[in-house]
C-alpha cells in the first residue's frame, strides 16, 4: 500500500512540475520573435536576465 501512495504522489510532483515550467513560458504572439538574452542590472546593482522581443508592426 505504501509503495502505490508513494507512487501516485511521485507522479503527482511530476505532473505538478511540468505544469510549472510550461506555466512560466512566454508564448509569443503572431508578430513577436524572440532573439535572446540580455545581462542588465538593477537600481541596486544586482545582474539579472533580461529577455530581448522583437515586435514587428501588423499588416493590414
Amino acid at each position: 500500500m505504501e509503495v502505490v501512495l508513494a507512487f501516485i504522489i511521485i507522479v503527482l510532483i511530476g505532473v505538478w512540475a511540468v505544469w510549472v515550467v510550461k506555466g512560466n513560458q512566454q508564448r509569443p504572439i503572431n508578430n513577436e520573435r524572440f532573439i535572446g538574452y540580455i545581462n542588465r542590472y538593477d537600481e541596486d546593482g544586482e545582474p539579472y536576465q533580461a529577455e530581448i522581443w522583437e515586435v514587428s508592426e501588423d499588416e493590414e
